[in-house]
């Protein structure tokens, strides 16, 4: 329960199973971040003070929810947990590359739920399935649409952040992280390969 750092290889997963294994896996985690915030709770609740402004707080970031909305029991499990994130210090994140996924009841759900959206480019008969859930006006979808990326560069994206406000920004990463996270097979994969194993750290190194 308190190690630091638990890991969950789903690589070999086979995509009929895939939804009740991210399910488990995830109410692991959730069952962690409760903890870690009811303990916050009793911290404060003692007058000891917060160790920073994040204290109590979690993050959880669900990549491909499609293999969870795309099934009833477990896209209503993951719609409970966004409803009650605020309750226990917890910024859920899902990530999906294709708005259709979110098309079904479960995924119209999660997007009533969420307070900020980050939008990369897409088609628009892709933007159209989340447009009228999240009220786009249709020069928003136009802008949506047109949206660039420049690899090595950067990526232009659209953010709706609830009342507050909704506009065009730019996303550039450093060097490491760009590094660590692309997935080019062309280009980047094999050279990221071959620089670890010249530098031997690849004795080191997980590919996720």
């Amino acid at each position: 329960d308190d190690a630091p750092l638990v890991v969950f290889n789903t690589r070999l997963v086979p995509d009929d199973v895939a939804a009740p294994v991210i399910f488990a896996v995830l109410e692991f985690v959730s069952r962690r971040v409760e903890r870690r915030y009811a303990s916050h709770l009793r911290r404060r609740a003692e007058g000891r003070p917060a160790a920073g402004p994040l204290d109590g707080t979690s993050a959880v970031v669900v990549e491909e929810i499609w293999k969870l909305v795309g099934r009833r029991a477990t896209g209503a499990w993951l719609v409970e947990l966004a409803k009650r994130a605020r309750h226990i210090g917890l910024w859920l994140i899902a990530i999906t590359q294709q708005r259709s996924d979110l098309a079904s009841r479960e995924g119209r759900a999660l997007l009533d739920n969420s307070t900020i959206q980050l939008f990369l480019r897409n088609g628009p008969d892709d933007v159209a399935h989340v447009a009228d859930a999240l009220h786009l006006s249709a020069e928003e979808v136009a802008q949506i649409t047109r949206l660039v990326t420049e690899k090595h560069s950067h990526a232009e994206a659209y953010l709706v952040n609830g009342d507050r406000g909704r506009g065009g920004v730019t996303i550039r990463l450093g060097s490491h992280a760009y590094w660590l996270a692309t997935s080019d097979p062309v280009v980047d994969v094999p050279w990221r390969t071959l620089a670890l194993e010249q530098t031997h750290a690849g004795e080191h190194y997980v590919e996720w």
